[in-house]
């Protein structure tokens, strides 16, 4: 490393062999570097984005009726399920989660005319996003000065270049962690980004997997060292006349064929070196595996869905990790959307829900929500038969938590 980029590395600046740029102190690009490439094109992050991604592009959404039921013949759903003539609900859902992660917050953009449900729902992506120098405070005290807060503009450059001006009041936020925790100027109305906690073993891997390409490239290299063998040095030529009259004797003595000069004489022993280095003695597998842990942990992705994601391969325990990481991970990430579509479609009054229910596995909880209820009504029955009074039977089943007469 030059001097230059240990100076840039002081203040959070890395430069990558790719020509990629990343500085840990901005949220978005800075001399070109970009997050979004950064996170793609490690097999690591990619693998957990592409998890949690997937997982919540099946969430279902709908209204909650007077009685609790689900309807989705509403024209909110309606758009959350054809959001753009680019985009299905999957694939909003997907993009949504992969800009979320990266960037540490997102910003979703309604198109329509004031007073109607828009005809469009669009992710913004937070790297094209610029604030201005001058935001104003946001610590708002009356509702004049919360007014001129969210009537700021922030300019959007699209994939084509084209730049746009949006106010703060017309776009729904999300936030991954929280916003908040930076202190700049726009730092209450963006978030902090995973990748920062993690971005020298994101690096660590993207090196390892460089050195292993270099390593892998010497494969079937060899040449000839000379002394004792397995010690590098030079051999020296014997002198001219010695030299001529052994590979004369090598060349038509020894059947060579005259003229065919096909050996040559030293004045010490040659032995045959490969340069092929061992793959295993290089730790390439449990560095890789080490980083691979911090990243996966924080993206709150289970070793089991991990491997299983990597591998191909199914585990017995996958199942239950799968659904403690839909309750307990993406539950929460779908709620928020829907908490945030429902107050700005103002919807309070009928709001808008989300469940995982429809994924195969969730019928797994499901079934054994049944199982759980035959076995105790079976259990019942046999007291019941044995002529044990109801008060007694409830009791037992009471001492052991489970409840026999609030039961679904």
């Amino acid at each position: 490393m030059g001097l230059i980029d240990r100076a840039l590395g002081a203040i959070g600046y890395i430069r990558y062999k790719d020509g990629s740029h990343f500085n840990l102190k901005r949220n978005a690009n800075f001399l070109g570097g970009d997050k979004l490439k950064i996170a793609t094109n490690n097999p690591v992050v990619s693998a957990c984005i592409s998890i949690r991604a997937q997982i919540l592009s099946q969430a279902e959404f709908y209204i909650e009726g007077a009685n609790g039921e689900m309807e989705t013949d509403h024209e909110v759903i309606e758009l959350i399920n054809n959001p753009n003539p680019l985009q299905s609900k999957q694939d909003l859902l997907k993009q949504f989660e992969w800009f979320k992660c990266v960037f540490g917050y997102v910003y979703q953009k309604p198109y329509g005319a004031m007073g109607f449900t828009p005809d469009y729902l669009y992710n913004l992506n937070s790297g094209n996003i610029d604030f201005p120098d001058d935001m104003l405070s946001p610590l708002m005290v009356d509702k004049s000065e919360v007014d001129a807060y969210f009537e700021q503009n922030f300019k959007y450059t699209d994939e084509t270049d084209k730049v746009r001006l949006f106010k703060l009041n017309s776009i729904i936020p999300f936030y991954d962690v929280t916003n908040g925790l930076e202190a700049t100027e726009y730092g209450a109305i963006t978030g902090k980004s995973k990748l920062d906690a993690v971005i020298k073993q994101v690096s660590n891997i993207g090196l390892v997997g460089d050195a292993e390409n270099v390593i892998i490239q010497s494969n079937g290299r060899e040449g000839f060292s000379g002394g004792e063998k397995g010690k590098l040095g030079s051999s020296l030529p014997l002198d001219t006349d010695d030299k001529n009259q052994v590979e004369s004797k090598l060349i038509n003595s020894y059947g060579f064929g005259a003229g065919k000069r096909r050996s040559i004489a030293t004045n010490t022993p040659l032995f045959w070196e490969s340069y092929h280095i061992k793959h295993s003695d290089l730790g390439f597998e449990e560095s890789i595996a080490t980083n691979a842990t911090l990243v996966r942990e924080i993206f709150g992705i289970p070793n089991e869905l991990y491997s299983a994601h990597k591998n191909g391969a199914t585990f017995e325990n996958q199942k239950e990790a799968l659904i403690g990481f839909v309750q307990n991970v993406m539950q929460p990430v779908a709620d928020d959307l829907a908490n945030s579509w429902t107050s700005y479609f103002e919807l309070e009054d009928t709001p808008i829900k989300v469940t995982f229910k429809n994924m195969p596995v969730m019928q797994h909880t499901e079934q054994k929500k049944a199982d759980k209820v035959l076995r105790i009504a079976t259990a019942y029955e046999k007291l019941v038969r044995a002529e044990m009074d109801t008060a007694t039977i409830e009791a037992l089943f009471d001492n052991q938590g489970i409840s026999i007469t609030n039961e679904d």
